[in-house]
């Protein structure tokens, strides 16, 4: 019943889905109870976290070497720039078509740069979403566990009786 073993080599997919190691990879899971006390200290953690701020984060994006200019400050459009050559020789199909690409990938961009901010700010934060994200695994880990103990016991126990 225990996945992630040699009986199944692919592992588990949640733990998978939070870049967590299945059991066979990771040190012996602890008890619920401990993972419980740790879980109840996190909202000091998360106090200390939300003192701080990752700034503003602006992006500037130039498309096709500057063709489209796109600005961005906290997930917000703040400018656009075009070339006039660019819309002079463009039809409007063209010019709707690669404007909206351009604003797409500023978009991504901004994301990404965003994504570095908060990172940026968790490990100000001592790695708290990491530590979150651990504690999950663990719990989850320490439940399957918990639960292979349960099923191994009642298999032995109907094996017993027949």
């Amino acid at each position: 019943m225990t996945t992630g073993s040699a009986s199944d080599p692919w592992g588990d997919p949640l733990l998978q889905s939070l870049g967590l190691p299945d059991e066979t990879e990771a040190p012996a899971a602890r008890s619920q109870a401990e993972i419980l006390d740790e879980v109840s200290r996190l909202p000091e953690e998360l106090a200390q976290l939300s003192d701080l701020e990752p700034g503003d984060v602006q992006t500037d994006y130039q498309f096709q070497g500057g063709l489209i200019g796109v600005q961005l400050a906290n997930g917000h459009v703040t400018g656009v720039q075009l070339s006039q050559y660019w819309l002079d020789e463009s039809s409007l199909q063209e010019v709707q078509r690669t404007l909206a690409k351009a604003l797409d990938e500023a978009l991504q961009q901004h994301n990404a740069d965003a994504m570095a901010a908060i990172t940026k700010l968790d490990a100000a934060g001592g790695g708290f979403f990491r530590k979150l994200t651990d504690l999950q695994g663990e719990s989850y880990r320490a439940f399957r566990n918990d639960l292979n103990r349960i099923s191994d016991d009642l298999q032995a126990r109907l094996e017993q009786n027949r």
